[in-house]
């Protein structure tokens, strides 16, 4: 995967464009005529003619290779299913296809996992990429190791118990219990709507009861007066005495 997107920076890259256009590309702007790729950065119009005879090594061979496994990461993004596709060398080829669109040059993870969302790669990536290939200093992108898998229990490994004999009754016992189970509840519908029904009719009692409340009257005058002189000493004072003073002053 590194290999097939290092390969079309590097042959990008050597044809003069520049860096920072390159971290803008996007699939549309490169197109494939012939064994030509042609970069359209919007500015500039390039095209890469191949300089050798070898059909898997001319621009759009290379370019293809990478369009493919982007658009197949596209589809099924499982770098699982990726690497068994480029192990057998076999990757759907989408051609000119426009409708697969996006970045160009994405970053990689060393899982070989593409940013959500793609990221482009900065002038600086780019520029690290191509000083590492030039000088053979490019790393080897191993895959990290894998945990290794807990080695199954004695427990696990021991045969399912075989399950017990069935009696030959056992079909006619099973019908009798769903037969048996049909007439204890035959009348359950009955019963909910018995208690539906009393249910709408306490509601509407309770509808009635509210409906007809009514308040009590205002005190009359009498009744304020009569309480006045109850609560109210002789002076005017409007000290109200405590249940428990008026048991004192009583004493």
């Amino acid at each position: 995967m590194f290999g097939h997107r290092d390969a079309a920076l590097l042959l990008i890259a050597a044809a003069g464009v520049p860096l920072q256009q390159i971290t803008s590309l996007q699939r549309r702007n490169l197109t494939c005529d012939g064994e030509t790729l042609v970069v359209d950065t919007g500015r500039y119009r390039y095209r890469l003619d191949p300089t050798t005879s070898d059909p898997a090594l001319t621009p759009a061979a290379v370019y293809r290779r990478w369009t493919q496994v982007l658009a197949f990461t596209d589809r099924h993004p499982s770098t699982r299913t990726l690497a068994a596709q480029l192990t057998r060398g076999h990757l759907p080829d989408t051609g000119d296809d426009q409708t697969c669109d996006g970045l160009v040059f994405t970053s990689i993870d060393r899982w070989r996992y593409l940013p959500l969302p793609p990221q482009p790669l900065t002038a600086g990536s780019i520029a690290a990429i191509v000083r590492q290939h030039l000088t053979g200093t490019a790393p080897s992108h191993t895959l990290p190791p894998r945990r290794p898998r807990p080695a199954p229990a004695a427990a696990d490994l021991a045969p399912p118990p075989e399950p017990p004999p069935l009696s030959d009754e056992y079909y006619d016992r099973g019908t009798a219990a769903r037969r048996d189970a049909l007439t204890a509840l035959a009348d359950v519908g009955d019963v909910l709507d018995d208690v539906e029904a009393r249910a709408d009719a306490l509601l509407e009692q309770t509808l009635a009861m509210i409906e007809n409340w009514q308040l009590p009257d205002a005190i009359s005058t009498t009744e304020k007066s009569f309480l006045a002189h109850l609560f109210l000493p002789e002076d005017g004072s409007k000290h109200v005495p405590t249940p428990h003073a008026a048991s004192r002053t009583g004493g």
